[in-house]
């Protein structure tokens, strides 16, 4: 019985990015916004986001490495292969998350939406192309989890 509520939470993690990812890459608002605003929207969510998103995240990685050790376990190759890209996946938006939208957060923390920064365009391209990059990660990570639980459908 724990095992089908560990991997419906690793689901749920996964669909919460993919969510995000997919409304980043189909709604690209912040690209046609004024500074004002975008800045404005950033300063009221990146705290909210800065914890949870760091706490959901980590709770992710934990239960993939779970879920893939009870793939391994169970001896479905197939499964524990494509969770196992999965992973990756999870791994690399952590890491353009902390090498690339974190530090530019702290960047845009300390801006004045009336008074913005002559490169502040600049700044901010450049954290939506992180975050771009992260969306299409997260939205190919979760297509494996998936295609892992396919693959192992007669033995769950």
């Amino acid at each position: 019985m724990l095992f089908p509520f560990l991997l419906l939470v690793t689901i749920a993690l996964y669909a919460f990015f993919f969510g995000i990812s997919l409304l980043q890459l189909i709604a690209p608002w912040e690209r046609h916004v004024s500074g004002q605003t975008f800045v404005n929207y950033h300063q009221a969510i990146d705290p909210y986001m800065a914890k949870w998103a760091k706490i959901l995240a980590q709770l992710q990685l934990v239960l993939t490495l779970v879920v893939l050790w009870i793939f391994y376990q169970r001896g479905l190759t197939w499964s524990v292969c494509l969770l196992g890209i999965a992973l990756g996946m999870v791994i690399i938006s952590v890491l353009v998350a902390i090498r690339g939208n974190v530090p530019l957060n702290q960047v845009m923390k300390r801006w004045s939406a009336t008074e913005l920064p002559v490169n502040w365009l600049s700044i901010r391209d450049q954290w939506l192309t992180y975050h771009r990059w992260r969306a299409w990660v997260n939205m190919i990570g979760f297509i494996f989890l998936l295609a892992s639980l396919l693959a192992s459908q007669e033995h769950l």
